[in-house]
């Protein structure tokens, strides 16, 4: 959800916000590469991640829904706070 509502972010901020290791976010990132639903750009030694332009109209649907699903949920709220902070403290990752 961070990725389709904030949009590209670096797999060290994802680690940093979701509190767990650069492995586990590689790998979840990763599965969904393959299944076409997040794509990444390479800046240096950092890979950064982006959510794949939507391409039919469910594809859009289905995103705006997820978007007002999550809106009111305690974790994603939490999970923006610190997105929030950590963007702001963030120099180079």
């Amino acid at each position: 959800m961070l990725l389709l509502i904030h949009g590209e972010l670096c797999v060290c901020d994802l680690v940093k916000v979701l509190d767990t290791t650069q492995s586990k976010i590689s790998r979840h990132l990763y599965y969904l590469k393959n299944v076409g639903l997040v794509e990444d750009r390479r800046e240096g030694l950092w890979i950064h991640y982006s959510i794949k332009e939507a391409e039919t109209t469910l594809d859009k649907n289905l995103r705006m829904c997820l978007k007002q699903c999550f809106s009111d949920n305690g974790t994603m709220i939490s999970d923006f706070k610190r997105l929030k902070k950590r963007l702001k403290e963030k120099s180079k990752c």
